[in-house]
């Protein structure tokens, strides 16, 4: 599968982040965005398009380990 270069730095950044963290954790654009230096935009579209490839995974509805509502994420 042939990924544009936002797309492959968002996965990247996404990856690295999770190993760093939790890998069973979701991401929020923010986080995605400091590690890329890609807009918001940017790595919206990239990574909307990653779940389309079904490479990423999309879901709302997030909580925090605390059991507070955390929002979406990828």
């Amino acid at each position: 599968m042939k990924l544009n270069p936002n797309e492959l730095s968002c996965l990247k950044a996404m990856h690295e982040i999770l190993i760093e963290s939790n890998p069973e954790h979701y991401l929020p654009f923010r986080p995605i965005c400091d590690q890329t230096k890609l807009s918001r935009k940017e790595v919206r579209k990239a990574v909307r398009s990653l779940c389309r490839k079904g490479i990423t995974q999309y879901e709302k509805g997030l909580c925090t380990d605390d059991g507070e509502f955390a929002g979406a994420g990828y």
